[in-house]
C-alpha cells in the first residue's frame, strides 16, 4: 500500500520498490517507537529485497525483533490466485512463479508458510500466531 500511496505502482521497477521499502522501514520504526506493535510489513521481498529491508530496518532500529514469514503455494493454486486478481494488480504469472519458488527456498531464520490450502483469513490467523511467538 505504501507504493500505491506514492503513485500507481510500476510493478517491475526495482528502484521504486527499494525506495518504498526504505520508506516502509522508516514507517515501521516510527510506529514501533510510538508503541504500535507488532508492525506487520507485507511485500514480495524477492530478489534479495528481504535482506535489503532487514538491513535498512536494523540500521534504523538495531534492537528490533523481527519475524520473517515467507508465503508460498503450489503452482496451480498460485496460477488461479494470480488470474483472479483485480485489474491494476500484478498479473505476470512467470514472475509470480519465480517469486513463489524463491519463497520456498529461503533458508532460516525465515519461516516458510505453505498457503496452498488456506483461505486468506486462515493465513492471516496463522501469521498472527507466529508473530506472537516471536
Amino acid at each position: 500500500m505504501v507504493r500505491c500511496m506514492v503513485n500507481a505502482p510500476r510493478w517491475k521497477d526495482r528502484d521504486e520498490h527499494q525506495a518504498m521499502l526504505g520508506a516502509c522501514a522508516g514507517l515501521a520504526v516510527q510506529l514501533s517507537t510510538l508503541g504500535y506493535c507488532p508492525v506487520v510489513v507485507v511485500d514480495t521481498f524477492s530478489g534479495g529485497k528481504a535482506v535489503y529491508f532487514e538491513e535498512v530496518l536494523r540500521a534504523r532500529q538495531p534492537a528490533a525483533t523481527m519475524c520473517s514469514i515467507m508465503l508460498h503455494a503450489e503452482e496451480a493454486v498460485l496460477a488461479a490466485r494470480v488470474a483472479g486478481r483485480p485489474a491494476g494488480f500484478f498479473h505476470d504469472l512467470a514472475v509470480s512463479a519465480r517469486i513463489n519458488a524463491e519463497m520456498r527456498a529461503i533458508p532460516g531464520p525465515a519461516i516458510g508458510l505453505d498457503t496452498t490450502c488456506m483461505a486468506a483469513e486462515d493465513a492471516a490467523a496463522t501469521i498472527l500466531r507466529l508473530i506472537q511467538r516471536a
